[in-house]
């Protein structure tokens, strides 16, 4: 649970990104992100859909490469979903684990 006692100067801004089959697209926001003048401010949690079905797709392998090449750099959440959720499902699953672990929003 978030700490209520908290300074504002202490506060992070969580980031939540959504992962699925778009390698070159996700590392160029991570790129942005980690250049932006705030960017130490920021707490950044990826989520990573799963693979369909039956289906291998070499861009979620390589999606998956980019966000492991990001997490050795800097201190980022990453859950990857071990069956494909697709995307609402998705996206409500990693907003709800973000407002868990941090226990607000701004």
């Amino acid at each position: 649970m978030a700490n209520s006692s908290i300074s504002k100067n202490d506060q992070r801004t969580a980031i939540a990104v959504f992962a699925y089959n778009r390698p070159k697209k996700l590392e160029a926001c991570l790129e942005s992100l980690l250049r932006s003048e705030e960017s130490e401010q920021l707490d950044i949690w990826i989520f990573q859909d799963g693979e369909k079905s039956g289906f291998q797709d070499v861009n979620h392998h390589k999606t998956t490469e980019v966000i492991k090449g990001f997490t050795k750099i800097r201190d980022i959440h990453f859950q990857q979903a071990k069956e494909n959720l697709g995307l609402q499902d998705s996206i409500v699953a990693g907003i709800n684990q973000v407002f868990q672990e941090i226990g607000r929003a701004h």
